[in-house]
């Protein structure tokens, strides 16, 4: 499985660098949020959603996917050949042009927490801008009634990192690629090759989603598997609005330089 993984693991860097940061979900876990909690719930778990209330908007049958390819076939001047043997039956190979796909090992213990975020493409462009408005899918409203900003998100990703590495046992492991990223839309239908933590359908682009990615042992699950990171009280660096009001008001951003000036004294310049 490790050399599986690896065969994919050049292949898709997710993008670091985010300007604000947004949280969608019922008023009072976002109230909770501020407190400190961060719910990280497992890949196994949104992989497997089903039944609940905003799962269809929330679940994704190929969150614990890795990569997807076809056995046999070239791909990035390579290819996989797969061998199968059993006592039994002997061995024989998986047919070429068979689809495959790789599990992310222990899905079970890889815990994600999901923003909406604002940001650049890897050409330095802000992602989903209409003009120089940024309008909010009214599907958003389907998460919850109010969104948490981050109006400081340098300092909130501070404060993540102090509580994650207080957690014995803790891991960021080369698949989860450094534990954080803006995530990515293809159409997976068509695409073979890396999926990785952050990769997902065209069908979910509208939830432009950040991502934080930790591992984490089972003793540090709660009772339905998932993972509850206190990072302290983050009302000093946040704010809760409804909703609605986002998705009727779009955001308007300006990119500017700043520049120093011979004062010493940063300026921007329109």
């Amino acid at each position: 499985m490790s050399d599986l993984l690896g065969f994919f693991k050049d292949e898709h860097q997710p993008l670091k660098q985010y300007w604000l940061l947004m949280k969608t979900a019922p008023l009072e876990r976002l109230k909770q949020m501020q407190k400190g909690l961060i719910y990280m719930n497992s890949l196994e778990y949104f992989s497997h959603l089903k039944g609940k209330e905003g799962a269809k908007v929330r679940s994704d049958e190929l969150e614990s996917v890795y990569a997807q390819f076809q056995a046999g076939v070239p791909y990035n001047n390579r290819r996989i050949e797969i061998n199968v043997s059993h006592p039994s039956f002997g061995d024989f190979d998986i047919p070429k042009g068979t689809k495959v796909s790789v599990s992310v090992p222990s899905a079970k213990n890889v815990f994600i927490f999901c923003f909406m975020c604002i940001g650049e493409d890897e050409h330095k462009n802000i992602r989903h801008l209409d003009g120089d408005k940024l309008y909010i899918d009214k599907r958003m409203s389907q998460f919850g009634s109010h969104t948490l900003i981050i109006e400081k998100p340098s300092e909130f990703f501070k404060r993540y990192s102090r509580a994650m590495h207080n957690i014995q046992g803790a891991h960021i492991n080369h698949y989860m690629e450094g534990g954080c990223g803006m995530v990515d839309y293809k159409k997976m239908a068509e695409h073979h090759g890396k999926i990785g933590l952050f990769m997902k359908d065209i069908e979910y682009e509208w939830q432009r989603e950040y991502r934080f990615v930790l591992g984490a042992p089972d003793k540090y699950m709660n009772n339905a598997g998932a993972l509850e990171l206190n990072i302290g009280d983050i009302s000093d660096i946040s704010l809760i609005v409804e909703t609605e009001l986002l998705i009727n008001s779009p955001f308007t951003v300006k990119k500017r330089v700043a520049y120093l000036d011979t004062d010493g004294h940063y300026k921007i310049r329109n």
